[in-house]
């Protein structure tokens, strides 16, 4: 099991980083974002933690591979949705703005599947997708 560092903790949620695993395949995200082989992560906990605490988190294969499909799958289907939709109002509007129209349409649709997707987080749809601290390091080992 993965080990992280607890940098905050919310009720019963806790931000938490951690180095690079081997799930993580050829991903390389976190490297594009922060510059650095680490990840940070909100997890569920019901373990008593604060900020420093080195902890053993728990991540699904099933709900990671769900949530990464819910991540990326909602926006591309905005995506073809508004090329589809921009294809079909090209043909009603004078073709010359074609081309805009179909662009201007896919953006518009991947903002709304990203915007779906923040509206269904604050309601904490998501929430069973989360990784969960199982424990302290030094109460595991």
């Amino acid at each position: 099991m993965p080990y992280g560092t607890v940098k905050e903790v919310k009720g019963n949620t806790a931000v938490v980083t951690m180095e690079r695993q081997d799930m993580c395949g050829d991903c390389h995200a976190c490297e594009m974002i922060s510059g650095k082989k680490a990840c940070t992560l909100t997890c569920q906990t019901h373990v008593e933690c604060k900020p420093g605490d080195e902890v053993e988190v728990n991540i699904t294969t099933d709900y990671f591979l769900k949530a990464t499909y819910l991540i990326y799958g909602i926006p591309l289907v905005g995506f073809l949705g508004g090329m589809v939709i921009g294809i079909v109002l090209s043909h009603v509007v004078q073709p010359a703005f074609g081309e805009i129209l179909i662009a201007g349409c896919m953006l518009l649709g991947t903002a709304l599947g990203l915007f779906y997707i923040k509206k269904k987080d604050k309601k904490k749809a998501y929430q069973k997708f989360l990784p969960h601290i199982i424990g302290k390091k030094e109460e595991i080992e």
